[in-house]
């Protein structure tokens, strides 16, 4: 008969079996452990969403310098309608300088929004009986301050500001995460005042949606993150001095 090398006979040998506890035991080691993890994996994922979502304002951002530099340093008009029908700011942006639609469509946006009525989930729709030429945004754009005259001429039919109008470009908003919380979906606009919204409520508001923080592009070209952005910047009296006409 075959031994090993401890004399012991390889077929008599028994092995370990497992019991029921011990298996128990280890099943609950891994889910502890899981439950420590996973929390760490989920803000990981956030701040990659984040990340991401800077990197898209920055395009933006790019987009509205080559605006500028087409169009005599003016701001891009937040929309414009007439007999054609009718576009928002980002459509023009899309089909001139940004042709990929998902640059204005946040990470983390486009799992909480629908695109609601007649927005379509890529971005442009056309309605033959009554034109109109939209890009889906989950970044609004500093409507009343940049995007027509209205606090520059008190009349948004007006021709906007030009970039050297803007005082204190690096604390004036020109886009932003935001929302409809009327509604829970996209923002192609903010109202503003001043460098934050000037009401607490309202249509179009700065969404703090990535860790309880909001990417903003200020109209220096810089993009800074704001925790709790909306109630944290809202302003009780609005300063209207930060545009010049001159």
């Amino acid at each position: 008969m075959m031994r090993d090398q401890t004399g012991s006979n390889p077929a008599k040998q028994r092995y370990h079996i497992f019991t029921l506890i011990e298996l128990l035991v280890v099943i609950a080691i891994i889910a502890i452990l899981a439950a420590m993890l996973l929390p760490a994996l989920n803000k990981a994922r956030e701040r990659g969403m984040a990340s991401d979502c800077v990197g898209r304002l920055k395009q933006i951002g790019t987009s509205h310098v080559l605006y500028q530099g087409d169009f005599d340093d003016f701001y891009i008009r937040v929309d414009y309608g007439d007999a054609e029908g009718k576009w928002n700011w980002a459509f023009y942006m899309q089909q001139t300088y940004m042709p990929k639609t998902q640059v204005f469509l946040c990470p983390k946006g486009r799992s909480m929004f629908n695109a609601g009525g007649s927005w379509t989930g890529t971005g442009m729709i056309t309605a033959p009986q009554s034109p109109k030429y939209f890009t889906v945004s989950h970044y609004g754009y500093n409507s009343y301050n940049l995007g027509d005259g209205t606090r520059l001429h008190g009349n948004a039919a007006s021709p906007p500001p030009k970039v050297h109008m803007v005082k204190q470009p690096a604390r004036k908003i020109n886009c932003a995460d935001s929302w409809d919380p009327n509604s829970t979906q996209r923002g192609r606009y903010i109202f503003t005042d001043h460098y934050a919204p000037s009401t607490a409520t309202g249509n179009y508001q700065i969404h703090s949606r990535h860790l309880s923080t909001a990417n903003i592009l200020w109209c220096d070209g810089h993009i800074g993150a704001e925790v709790n952005a909306h109630p944290r910047l809202v302003v009780a009296t609005p300063d209207y001095t930060y545009l010049s006409a001159n």
